[in-house]
């Protein structure tokens, strides 16, 4: 019964956290800049991308998202810097590809859109939940090709701890996410079975070095569940670490925090001295 009831918990930590935005927020995407969907290479892409000279910001959704997530930062980065954000394969609009949705799958099918479109590295990573996790996997695998890296309430590798629990609640977790959750908000099931595979990957590499991270985390969180307090400074040394008002999904809760951290790391203002209390790398 123990492990029946923490497996209830965590499962719904990990992927039902705060309730889905309302979709209504898409419209701010639409409004401001023209979504296209289209197909790239073999299948169709949903997508927005302003072109202006500097380097690309890459936002990268979670779970069950889609580009429609970045609706409240986008517009606004996008009027300053070259920025690309699209929905996964399997999400959104966009059309699926392989059943193996890991971070490795995710990155790959990532950097070849980018080429595809003509966007060269390096670039400014922002990474939301899942996307966290594959924006980490993507720096750590191709380090030349990212200037910086901010990630907003961030899955860390730390999940290894909870996945591994036991076989039972591996599979409590992963059916709800699969058969309650993903089925509500949309989204590609392979993703969850590849989580593990992911965190694996991200641990077996090296952190960033040499280059700003910032990490915001929310005040009303969902994945903190049995973490070390010192955890961000032991997988990412040197990260600034801030704590922000709100609910898993910051980049709809507190904008302006997600902005002001992505511009904070843009190439022209990172050589400028870090926030009194924080640390650079």
């Amino acid at each position: 019964m123990r492990t029946l009831i923490l497996s209830f918990i965590v499962s719904s930590i990990l992927f039902a956290g705060a309730p889905a935005p309302a979709r209504a927020d898409a419209g701010a995407v639409a409004t401001a800049l023209q979504k296209t969907v289209e197909r790239v290479g073999q299948r169709q892409v949903e997508y927005v991308l302003t072109r202006r000279d500097g380097p690309t910001v890459v936002f990268e959704h979670g779970l069950g998202g889609d580009v429609h997530k970045w609706a409240k930062v986008f517009p606004v980065i996008a009027q300053d810097h070259q920025a690309f954000a699209y929905s996964r394969a399997g999400n959104g609009k966009s059309e699926g590809r392989s059943a193996a949705r890991d971070g490795a799958h995710a990155v790959a099918e990532l950097r070849q859109l980018l080429r595809e479109k003509g966007l060269p590295p390096p670039y400014v990573l922002v990474g939301h939940s899942l996307g966290g996790l594959y924006m980490q996997w993507y720096e750590r695998q191709y380090p030349d090709e990212v200037s910086a890296l901010v990630l907003i309430d961030s899955v860390y590798p730390n999940i290894l701890g909870l996945l591994q629990t036991s076989s039972f609640f591996q599979s409590a977790s992963r059916w709800v996410a699969k058969s309650l959750w993903l089925p509500a908000v949309g989204g590609s099931p392979g993703e969850v079975d590849g989580i593990e595979a992911t965190a694996r990957a991200v641990l077996s590499l090296q952190a960033p070095l040499g280059k700003p991270v910032v990490v915001l985390r929310a005040s009303s969180p969902m994945l903190d569940f049995n973490e070390p307090r010192d955890y961000f400074e032991q997988i990412l040394p040197g990260a600034r670490v801030e704590r922000v008002s709100g609910g898993h999904y910051l980049q709809l809760d507190a904008p302006e925090a997600v902005i002001q951290a992505i511009r904070s790391v843009m190439p022209e203002r990172a050589g400028r001295a870090a926030a009194p209390g924080s640390t650079r790398i």
